[in-house]
């Protein structure tokens, strides 16, 4: 596997839990414990391969296909990608969850979680309303090749991990990745803590080691913004007002928001 990058700083922290379990505010959470760069899917939009390179990975998972064989879904292969970073969180490294979890076996490991009824709500009103708006996908015909790929990711994320339906699977597919995340923790005799929202500093820094920060636990991504973020429920006229350089921008707001 020659000519790939490698690990630059040791994998510390793997947040486990799928999209829409506030993997943005673990995210900030964690850079407040000191943990410098943690990987996000917003990551993505920083690095040119990445789009190309998680796609490979999917498909070497999902269908043996992709340029690379599954057996090479290790430690070398993840370091490639996320040699820079210290801790994980969000999708596409949820979809990775037991190979991550063989990768580093010295990383901690952290599933977050919520109700199934307020995932899936969230799931229906962000990132489904999202991929299956025919005005974004118009709009998306004139924006930025890295935008692009980044959507046709998550459609393929879509494919692949929730079975082509979020509106059917997914619900079944949320707690059937929290039971395998469970599963494979256990299997390799890990201790993993499971964590929401609510549950605060002194849970997650109990279990990090880490003192616990004078300041509030970090809480981004509230679902009426994020909407609005990514131009949901606007009307016609906002379109139009805003303009498709904004509204192309506003595609990656991910980087922000999810």
């Amino acid at each position: 596997m020659s000519g790939l990058k490698q690990r630059t700083t040791p994998m510390e922290v793997l947040v486990l839990g799928l999209c829409r379990t506030g993997t943005m505010s673990m995210r900030i959470a964690l850079e407040k414990l000191g943990y410098t760069n943690v990987y996000h899917f917003s990551s993505i939009f920083e690095h040119q391969s990445h789009p190309d390179l998680w796609t490979a990975s999917l498909k070497a998972k999902f269908e043996q296909k992709g340029g690379i064989s599954s057996d090479q879904l290790t430690r070398e292969g993840f370091d490639n990608i996320l040699g820079g970073y210290n801790a994980v969180t969000d999708i596409p490294c949820a979809c990775f969850a037991p190979e991550l979890i063989t990768a580093y076996p010295s990383a901690k490991l952290i599933l977050t979680t919520r109700s199934e009824v307020s995932w899936q709500s969230s799931m229906m009103r962000t990132i489904h309303a999202l991929q299956t708006s025919y005005l974004n996908r118009f709009l998306l015909l004139f924006s930025d090749p890295q935008v692009k790929r980044i959507s046709s990711l998550m459609d393929l994320i879509i494919t692949y991990y929730f079975r082509g339906s979020v509106p059917l699977f997914g619900v079944e597919v949320y707690e059937k990745h929290n039971e395998m995340v469970r599963a494979a923790a256990k299997a390799e005799g890990r201790e993993l803590l499971e964590f929401q929202l609510g549950d605060g500093w002194e849970k997650l820094c109990g279990f990090l080691g880490k003192p616990v920060p004078h300041l509030g636990f970090p809480h981004v991504n509230e679902r009426d913004s994020w909407r609005r973020s990514f131009g949901l429920g606007w009307s016609g006229r906002n379109v139009s007002l805003v303009g498709l350089p904004v509204f192309v921008a506003v595609v990656g707001a991910w980087v922000v928001f999810q």
